[in-house]
Parts: C-alpha cells; sequence; structure tokens
C-alpha cells in the first residue's frame, strides 16, 4: 500500500502556509499605501471643495440683479 497523502500533506501545508504569507505581505503593503495616499490628497481635495464653493458664495452674492 501507498501512504500518498501522508507523503504529500506536509508539502501541502507548506504551499498553503506560503499563499498566506504572500497575501498578508501583499493586502499590508496595499493597505498601508492606500492610506499614505489618501493622507496626501484628502488635502487637496479639501481646498478644491473650499475654493469651489467660495466661487459659488461670490458669484451669488454679486450686485447684479
Amino acid at each position: 500500500m501507498k501512504k500518498t497523502k501522508k507523503q504529500n500533506f506536509p508539502r501541502l501545508m507548506a504551499q498553503r502556509g506560503q499563499a498566506m504569507i504572500s497575501y498578508a505581505l501583499i493586502s499590508s503593503v496595499l493597505l498601508i499605501g492606500g492610506t499614505v495616499l489618501v493622507g496626501k490628497i484628502i488635502p487637496d481635495l479639501i481646498k478644491g471643495m473650499d475654493q469651489f464653493a467660495r466661487s459659488l458664495y461670490m458669484g451669488l452674492n454679486l450686485p447684479f440683479p
């Protein structure tokens, strides 16, 4: 009788462990990179929204009827 399942089991566990490590590394890089990117973009978006609101306010308060 051959014991193929017991011989292949440690190999499968090693491959599964490698996949989990790769998934964890890729996920952490994407999350950290996304956080840094959002931290740099959000102030520019807020400044743009503020400028837009100021231009609307100025247009609405013009003295023309």
